[in-house]
């Protein structure tokens, strides 16, 4: 016996000194890939003013943060449909090189800027209480899922949600980041939950937590601790401002996504990679101080927006070949622009150099103001979770 005991040991310490040599030379190697891409991520030329406004604006748009609002009643009504870049939520088509695109708006993660003009790009974003985006994203998952209940049946919902989008060929809520994911686990979850109801003999449980409703959906205790959630949703911002969602152009984003969730610790290192890019954007919005940013938003990037254009037509002759376009972005914008920019011309003539300055100053003052008025008006204003509509924008 004591012989044994004395034949087994060394070989089991031995197996325990290889298993923590295999535990911390997996570390190792997780710490090495963390460190390259970070390395890499922070080795990027920072522009000499960063609040100045580039040619293209790209707004990543973190889900459930108000970022329709911002689509609609602010970027919609700034740039004309000619400068808004083709299929900006459609990854697969999506075409940055299309002549005069200035605006992209999408779901897309901050790795989307491998494919930009970096230097002539600026970010916007906007965040929101972690726990909030949770809520939100739970609940707009099942929203737009349930809308397949219609149909008799989960194959009978694919097959015909399937025909559709091949008949308008437009961008659905399947065909986006993070809810191409989301939204067809929850449907096979609620067909599944709505058949197993049809064949119980007792009647649905009823629940005064409209979050623990088992017969009818996943409940968010389960929904959050499922690995897709866990993939998707938690550290979901951070990991998108960081570029390593799972949806993310870079090669090795998951394999460092698959470290950061394997040890914590190394988190630290994505989490200062996602601080020092949203230190670099033109504007970050708060979801939370939902007028006060989008106020703001006006005063940063809508005026500069205006500006722009403003330069653009004035330095493009009256009659050439881009007369239509001209036009086309003039009365795109707000018509205190076109109006104020008209009354000006009229009233400057043979004034002095300060004169011009002056009235193109009141002139961008006036029209900042009639269109914060409009923002304000807007039906999408208030619908800081997005409205919960089923199309490229949410």
């Amino acid at each position: 016996m004591d012989l044994a005991v004395k034949f087994f040991l060394p070989l089991l310490l031995l197996g325990l000194v290889a298993v923590t040599f295999s535990q911390d030379d997996g570390y190792g190697q997780c710490e090495r890939t963390v460190m390259e891409w970070k390395s890499a991520a922070l080795d990027v030329d920072v522009k000499e003013d960063k609040h100045k406004l580039q040619e293209l604006l790209f707004f990543l748009h973190v889900p459930r943060t108000g970022g329709r609002s911002y689509f609609h009643c602010f970027l919609k009504k700034l740039y004309p449909n000619a400068l808004e870049c083709p299929h900006s939520y459609d990854k697969l088509r999506f075409d940055p090189r299309k002549p005069n695109c200035r605006l992209l708006v999408t779901h897309d993660d901050y790795s989307m800027m491998t494919k930009l003009p970096r230097k002539k790009t600026s970010v916007v974003t906007i965040l929101r209480n972690p726990t909030d985006r949770v809520f939100s994203t739970y609940e707009f998952s099942i929203e737009v899922a349930a809308r397949f209940l219609i149909y008799p049946n989960l194959t009978s919902a694919v097959r015909m949600a399937s025909r559709i989008r091949k008949k308008t060929n437009s961008v659905s809520t399947l065909d986006i980041w993070p809810w191409k994911y989301l939204v067809p686990w929850m449907r096979e979850d609620l067909f599944s939950r709505r058949d197993v109801r049809k064949f119980k003999e007792h009647n649905v449980t009823k629940s005064s937590d409209s979050y623990n409703v088992e017969d009818m959906a996943m409940p968010l205790h389960k929904y959050i601790k499922d690995p897709v959630a866990q993939d998707i949703i938690h550290n979901g911002a951070t990991f998108q401002v960081a570029g390593l969602t799972n949806n993310s152009c870079h090669a090795e984003s998951h394999e460092v996504r698959h470290c950061v969730h394997k040890y914590r610790s190394l988190g630290t290192h994505v989490l200062e990679v996602a601080r020092k890019r949203l230190d670099d954007m033109l504007y970050v919005g708060l979801t939370e101080d939902h007028k006060e940013s989008a106020t703001m938003f006006g005063n940063v990037v809508g005026s500069q927006v205006i500006s722009q254009l403003m330069e653009k037509s004035d330095k493009e002759p009256a009659v050439n070949s881009k007369q239509g376009q001209n036009l086309h972005i003039l009365k795109s914008l707000p018509s205190s622009i076109h109006l104020n920019r008209t009354t000006e011309n009229m009233n400057i003539e043979g004034t002095s150099g300060n004169a011009n300055v002056k009235n193109e100053n009141v002139s961008k003052k006036n029209s900042l103001l009639l269109f914060f008025s409009a923002f304000l008006k807007c039906d999408d204003y208030a619908e800081i979770d997005d409205g919960g509509q089923a199309d490229a924008s949410v």
